[in-house]
């Protein structure tokens, strides 16, 4: 299917996984929660991952450890080994542990460390979306991003959010759509503060959209609205945050690339926005403004979105994903094709968290009980992390 025909208005920058991608450009890349830290012991027998994120055509991921590794494609850096060379296989970011999240996004990843600092890597397009102040400028090892005291970040194609310890949530770099929350659309080098509040618990940064949760369980967006992913009823954007229909109950949201899906605390699944691939649970190239209900489930924990494509755990530890399937991101074992029916993802009922990388074209990791990480779909740059790259795979891998 011509993924590309309606989201490439809003191409820009020059990374070529992008183009190679069927025009379709990056969204968010959603990262599951870090985990607790296993014995030392059992670390010592098995490489043990805490949290993965997937990106564009590269991945990273944190180890139980606290270490930090990434592969894939690597032309831009992204790989944070101080190269632009590609890798099929985990590569360490820097010598230092002490990392706790990443976030990986079109062409650039930034992380969190333990003592509150946010650090990012690989292509600058020109938006600063490396937050350290900088414009055009790769860079292929961590550089420090303004301020201090963050606690988690989220990435998009050329801008990032973070929510600081405070509770107050800062974004830097793109804001041709106010995707930066600020009230403005001026592009910002350094972070500047998403509207007023400083009770955020959790933000997703998607392609030209922010969304993100508040402590009093209620769901806010802002940015591009024209597909009405800010999910607010209407078909219009807003450079400051607008709340989310159906009031509280939110635990957490996703943003992709035109839509976004909300997993509420009474364990539904409700998705917004343009529903290009059926990645809303439903069949037709058609605008929810509102959230629609996904399945008939009460059981799901975790919801990661992708561009056109949607995981979540279930049950708790059961894997499902619905919409586009172009690389085999479905996990049906077939490439092609798209389902507006949760698909379950294997047989395993261990997984424990999921991430969907932001294109059409994409992969898609997951981390099972015991601390193995599995990977599936596009590995064209190695970014399964299998020891080779080239062609997809539809099915879980493990990671080598």
């Amino acid at each position: 299917m011509p993924i590309g025909s309606f989201n490439g208005r809003r191409a820009r920058g020059s990374a070529r996984r992008l183009k190679q991608a069927a025009g379709v450009p990056a969204a968010a890349a959603v990262t599951v929660a870090a985990l607790a830290v296993a014995p030392a012991a059992a670390q010592a027998q098995v490489i043990q991952w805490a949290q993965v994120s997937s990106g564009a055509a590269f991945t990273c991921a944190v180890q139980t450890g606290h270490t930090l590794w990434c592969w894939g494609d690597g032309y831009d850096g992204e790989l944070g080994d101080g190269s632009t060379a590609n890798h099929d296989s985990p590569v360490r970011v820097g010598g230092r542990a002490g990392w706790t999240e990443v976030a990986a996004g079109a062409a650039h990843a930034c992380a969190i460390r333990k003592d509150g600092g946010a650090w990012c890597w690989g292509g600058e397009s020109g938006f600063g979306d490396l937050g350290n102040g900088a414009v055009n400028g790769q860079r292929s090892r961590p550089v420090q991003v303004s301020g201090g005291d963050y606690r988690s970040v989220s990435g998009s194609n050329y801008d990032d959010c973070a929510i600081r310890t405070d509770g107050t949530l800062w974004c830097w770099g793109d804001n041709g759509f106010g995707q930066l929350g600020n009230g403005g659309t001026a592009n910002a080098a350094v972070p500047v503060q998403a509207g007023t509040a400083a009770d955020w618990s959790q933000v997703s940064a998607g392609l030209g959209f922010t969304c993100g949760v508040r402590a009093d369980h209620s769901a806010w967006c802002w940015g591009d609205g024209t597909d009405g992913q800010l999910g607010d009823g209407a078909q219009a954007s807003s450079p400051t945050p607008v709340q989310v229909t159906g009031g509280d109950g939110w635990a957490s949201v996703t943003a992709d690339a035109v839509s976004a899906c909300g997993l509420r605390t009474d364990g539904t699944i409700w998705c917004w926005g343009y529903n290009e691939s059926d990645q809303l649970g439903r069949t037709g190239r058609t605008v929810q403004p509102s959230p629609v209900r996904v399945g008939t489930r009460t059981s799901w924990t975790k919801v990661s979105a992708g561009t056109d494509t949607v995981c979540a755990l279930s049950g708790p530890t059961t894997l499902w994903c619905w919409g586009y399937n172009g690389s085999g991101q479905l996990g049906r074992g077939t490439v092609g094709g798209q389902s507006p029916d949760q698909v379950k993802v294997g047989t395993s009922t261990n997984w424990i968290g999921v991430s969907v990388g932001p294109i059409g074209l994409s992969a898609v990791c997951g981390i099972q009980r015991g601390w193995s990480l599995w990977c599936w779909g596009d590995n064209f740059y190695g970014e399964l992390g299998l020891g080779t790259s080239g062609g997809y795979q539809g099915t879980p891998q493990q990671v080598s």
